[in-house]
């Protein structure tokens, strides 16, 4: 999933500065008062939680933001 995250954001042209942005969870962000969903990536919601292998429950949701947030290309964020 991190890889699709930075494939589209490499691909678009315009940019715009992180600063301004806030992830709201694994391919939703603000920007303003915009609010956008990435095409083509369907992560978990911000409080889903998932099973591990072993059963043990974790927020795979926070995760999914984590992994957005943390994402190299999240500082020079773009978007079409």
């Amino acid at each position: 999933m991190r890889i699709l995250i930075v494939a589209f954001l490499l691909l678009v042209p315009s940019v715009l500065y992180a600063q301004s942005w806030q992830v709201i969870d694994g391919d939703t962000v603000r920007h303003g008062e915009r609010v956008i969903r990435f095409w083509g990536i369907d992560s978990p919601e911000i409080n889903q939680r998932c099973l591990k292998n072993d059963g043990a429950e974790y927020k795979c949701g926070q995760d999914a933001k984590t992994a957005l947030y943390d994402s190299p290309t999240f500082t020079n964020l773009v978007m079409v």
